[in-house]
């Protein structure tokens, strides 16, 4: 898919998921879950074991509270001390590449790539190599501008701004740690 569902879902809530409202988890991911497994034409459960592949070296997400549901959250990943480096590890083993660059330890792309949930400089390196994949939120946020700061996914670090910074900057920057992350604004999230 080229973003189709979240296009979808962004028409008809007619504003952008952001850290506040993040619609985009919940609907695209949770509640789809949910409808297929309780739906007793599907699976039809009505308490299961969700298994989520957070990993040992996430431990924000990884110690975050539980909410009360239906399901029972399990890490499998992260209680035996999974890291990004041993999946990195295991996968340039296969004849099979992801093609999913590590960076400080982090999964630069991976899964929803231009998240607002992303640091600065996860997104920075996204607007650098994949000018195209950058272009898809940035035509989201034009487009939804004028709701004010419901037009955009992160409104202390619009995606028109920070695409401005990096075309200015020369190479070495994306090499230097912490450039494109100051943590004062909340730019280190991902």
């Amino acid at each position: 898919r080229n973003g189709e569902p979240f296009e979808k879902l962004i028409k008809y809530k007619k504003v952008l998921p952001n850290v506040l409202m993040r619609f985009c988890t919940i609907e695209l991911k949770i509640r789809t879950a949910k409808r297929f497994l309780r739906n007793p034409l599907e699976i039809g459960w009505k308490n299961w074991i969700n298994a989520v592949g957070i990993l040992y070296d996430e431990p924000t997400r990884l110690n975050a509270k539980q909410k009360k549901d239906v399901f029972t959250r399990w890490f499998p990943l992260g209680e035996n001390k999974v890291t990004a480096q041993i999946i990195d590890d295991f996968w340039a083993k296969k004849n099979f590449k992801l093609n999913l660059p590590i960076v400080r330890n982090k999964t630069m792309y991976g899964n929803c790539d231009g998240c607002f949930l992303k640091s600065e400089d996860q997104l920075a390196m996204l607007c650098k190599e994949f000018p195209e994949k950058f272009k898809w939120w940035l035509d989201l946020e034009t487009e939804h501008k004028h709701r004010g700061d419901y037009g955009y996914f992160n409104h202390d670090r619009k995606m028109h701004l920070l695409k401005d910074n990096v075309d200015r900057q020369q190479d070495w920057v994306f090499d230097q740690q912490g450039y494109f992350c100051q943590a004062n604004l909340g730019e280190c999230t991902g």
